[in-house]
């Protein structure tokens, strides 16, 4: 869908409004009609940038260019303006596509009201068939010094595989820092789960086994579950401690109820 209005096509189709005594071209040509009064409100930039004399030969047409793109730019203006009835379709459009560069762009124009919406609404708001993946989230909270929303976001990658494909070209967006803090996190869970087993089978026949990755890899390896320890003749070995399924799952389910969670 088009973003400008049909009768106006030079015009986003949201900030068209006549009484407008501002106009910005977005860097791909499209322009929007704004209030100075509200862009001094909430941006330290524009309120420098509009307290500074203009030429008398220019008109209030005249564009003043603005480096973002046209669906930056809208997203921003949906963020800073009151709510006077537009649809801010561009402000969720742009949340779910490229959440870190209007952050970037609210940041650079000094918009620090702006900024807060944006980052309640990033983590809490944003529908999750929008959102980017826990990776991506996890790594624009770092680069923004947003920690409590960095530890949330961390806590959603734990579903995912790191060494996955996908999780590795999320990661190689990330900062290395970054990497390498939520690697640690989900090292940290797998080496806590693996020290539990060791010490539960410590000094017995299938330690061996329940120790070894591999056994954990293969798709039959809860088959020891149901493993009856005998002796070589066969029998039963009454001295022999045997494996204690319930008492073996309780432990576990109980080292992963305390697991670490975030970074």
């Amino acid at each position: 869908m088009s973003t400008t209005d049909s009768s106006q096509t030079e015009y986003h189709r949201s900030y068209s409004l006549p009484d407008a005594d501002l106009v910005f071209v977005s860097r791909d040509g499209i322009k929007f009609r704004v209030h100075s009064p509200i862009l001094k409100l909430v941006s330290g930039v524009f309120r420098g940038m509009l307290s500074i004399p203009h030429d008398t030969n220019e008109g209030p047409d005249d564009p003043i260019p603005i480096d973002e793109n046209a669906d930056i730019l809208a997203a921003l203006l949906d963020a800073a303006y009151p709510n006077i009835g537009q649809d801010r379709r561009a402000l969720w459009e742009t949340l779910g596509k490229s959440p870190a560069a209007l952050v970037a762009a609210a940041d650079k124009y000094e918009m620090s009201a702006v900024m807060d919406d944006l980052r309640s609404r990033i983590f809490h708001a944003v529908p999750l068939t929008l959102k980017p993946t826990p990776i991506m989230m996890y790594g624009m909270a770092c680069k923004l010094g947003w920690e409590s929303e960095a530890k949330t976001a961390s806590s959603e990658t734990l579903f995912l595989d790191l060494t996955s494909p996908d999780s590795i070209s999320d990661l190689e967006k990330l900062d290395s820092r970054d990497v390498l803090s939520l690697q640690k996190l989900h090292r940290e869970r797998r080496d806590i789960i693996f020290q539990s087993i060791r010490d539960m089978i410590r000094g017995t026949s299938y330690a061996s086994v329940l120790v070894d990755l591999y056994f954990w890899q293969d798709p039959e390896c809860v088959s020891i579950f149901d493993i009856e320890m005998r002796c070589e003749h066969g029998s039963k070995c009454s001295w022999y401690p045997g494996f204690d399924k319930g008492k073996f799952i309780a432990e576990i389910e109980r080292t992963i109820a305390g697991l670490p969670t975030t970074i």
